[in-house]
């Protein structure tokens, strides 16, 4: 049986008879698209609502009347387009109301255009101060409560006054305005942030320093290979030192180090010297203990003799074959106490 449109659809009755208390005057102008939404109950009864579409000339960058606490602190790119934004578009039809018993009264786009800093919120009908919503204490018992995201200005008789009491002297605003101008600096790549300036310190420290260590540990190796003893009697003119300010000549980080730094941080006292000197006998016989122990054979070699104090002292050697170099190797490992 073929089904006809009656199947599909049901004819319903709907009084025609609206009441002057339901029903809702639009206006309509150049500037906003309004909607007409049609919704039918279960009793019949016809139910008419409107819902304006957001304004084709609003603000292009985000409602701060939208945003949470939590939003104020999450996207940096939103705050940095909020502070970077102008909107001065003649075309929007910003709404009215009546306020102390005033018709008409709305906000007026040279407050805007006066004072960049301002962001209106078509969410809300409201101003808000940018750089104090972002920058600023979120306590609504602050004295620059007026444009901030807990009180927003909506008072347009008192506009005027309001701006006023906001940037006069002492105001935090100029610090948050100040504070804005840095986030878009570091934002753009115009400077660095705090922790990046941090870092970079740091760094040129960290790098400084490894430098004149770096040239203190090669002295020192030099006199090791050369048995040069590093220091005798006077400290002033012992090997290490001299060796040290003639390397100087040709480093000009390690010269200001020798004749500018504290004596305390010098890096060259005789406890220093021999905390290197330890450090550099253990990686030498670490690396020695690791090529014997990748070769197949090894011996020890050991002697021992009696010193001043009538101790026993033993130098151990080991022997073994370096398959890297193919040849038999004889390193002297350290001394030992015998019994």
């Amino acid at each position: 049986m073929q089904r006809r449109i009656d199947n599909f659809f049901t004819t319903k009755n709907f009084k025609s008879a609206i009441t002057s208390d339901s029903t809702d005057t639009v206006t309509k102008d150049d500037s906003s698209v309004q909607s007409l939404e049609i919704q039918t109950s279960s009793n019949n009864d016809f139910a008419c609502s409107v819902t304006s579409s957001p304004n084709i000339y609003g603000p292009s960058y985000t409602d701060i009347g939208t945003l949470t606490k939590e939003d104020l602190r999450k996207d940096d790119d939103v705050i940095l387009k909020l502070l970077t934004t102008k909107w001065e578009d003649p075309k929007f039809q910003f709404p009215t109301r009546t306020l102390r018993r005033r018709n008409g009264c709305a906000c007026q786009l040279s407050w805007l255009i006066d004072n960049p800093w301002l962001k209106y919120s078509v969410s809300l009908d409201a101003l808000y101060c940018a750089p104090c919503v972002f920058f600023g204490s979120q306590r609504s018992d602050t004295k620059e409560k007026k444009f901030g995201f807990q009180s927003p200005c909506t008072d347009w008789i008192n506009v005027g006054r309001s701006i006023s009491r906001h940037l006069q002297q002492g105001s935090k605003h100029h610090e948050y305005v100040m504070s804005s101008e840095e986030f878009i600096c570091i934002r753009s790549g115009k400077s660095q942030d705090i922790l990046q300036s941090l870092s970079t310190s740091y760094n040129q420290v960290v790098t400084k320093n490894r430098n004149i260590l770096k040239s203190i540990i090669e002295v020192i190796l030099l006199c090791g290979k050369q048995n040069l003893a590093l220091r005798g009697h006077a400290e002033k003119d012992s090997n290490f030192i001299a060796i040290l300010h003639d390397k100087a000549k040709g480093n000009e980080i390690l010269a200001n180090h020798l004749a500018f730094c504290d004596p305390r941080t010098k890096y060259t006292s005789p406890d220093i010297q021999n905390e290197i000197i330890m450090l550099c006998a253990d990686q030498i016989q670490s690396d020695i203990v690791a090529r014997c122990n990748s070769s197949r054979y090894f011996a020890f070699l050991a002697d021992e003799a009696t010193d001043c104090c009538t101790k026993t002292i033993i130098s151990l050697c080991v022997r073994f074959y370096d398959r890297m170099d193919k040849l038999i190797h004889e390193d002297f490992l350290g001394f030992v106490e015998g019994n």
